[in-house]
Order: C-alpha cells, then structure tokens, then sequence
C-alpha cells in the first residue's frame, strides 16, 4: 500500500528517534489510470491484426508490466496463444513507452505488477 508519508519511531536507550520517510517518490502513468491509452500506444506503432496470424475469431493475449525504481524500469511479459516473433514485437512498442509506474515504500522500490488483457476480432 502506498501513501502520501510514512514514519517510523525508533527507540533507543529509552529516547526517542524519528526518521520519517515521504512517499512523494511515486508516479502513476496514463497507462494504468485507463488502459485504452496503452491499447492506442500501441496501435499507433502496430497493426495488431495484421502483426497476428490466428484461425481464431477472436484472438485474446495479457500484457504484463512489472514496475522498477523510476518511470523508464520496467518489464515487460506477454502470456497467450501468439508466436515468439509476434510477442517480441509487441514487447518491443512497450518497451518504447515515455513512462510507467513507480512506486517507493520505507524508501525501497516497491515492485508492482499490472495485466491488460487484449482481445482482437480476427
């Protein structure tokens, strides 16, 4: 869970310590506040349809993007029925995106992962 601050008291010797830790060190992207921003990334350096060749209608794959330390770490996954060439590619045009999330706790990375499931009519 991540908020605006957080504190933390140490004891020592029977006195009090404080150090505090602001969590102002977090970003929240477009992409994760709607998830059609990242479909429309993508379709404007892809055509998806013509990128996937399937007998299926309808052809469904999720994205998975892992959060790092800033707005430029992150990883990227695709899970579902595509070849090795057409994931890649689609791994690829993400890796492009200005920024992700980022999300620092007790100042340390907080590593967060988000799925966005795609669905395309063949």
């Amino acid at each position: 869970k991540v908020h605006e601050s957080e504190s933390e008291f140490t004891f020592k010797d029977g006195v009090l310590v404080k150090s505090e830790f602001t969590n102002n060190n977090f970003f929240k992207s477009i992409y994760t506040e709607d998830s059609q921003n990242l479909i429309e990334f993508i379709e404007k350096q892809l055509d998806i349809k013509k990128l996937i060749e399937s007998d299926k209608e309808i052809v469904k794959f999720t994205i998975v993007i892992k959060t790092g330390s800033s707005r430029n770490d992150f990883s990227v996954n695709i899970k579902g029925d595509l070849k090795i060439s057409e994931k890649n590619e689609i791994i690829k045009v993400i890796k492009q995106l200005p920024n992700f999330d980022y999300y620092h706790s007790k100042g340390k990375v907080l590593k967060r992962k988000f799925f966005f499931t795609i669905a395309y009519k063949n």
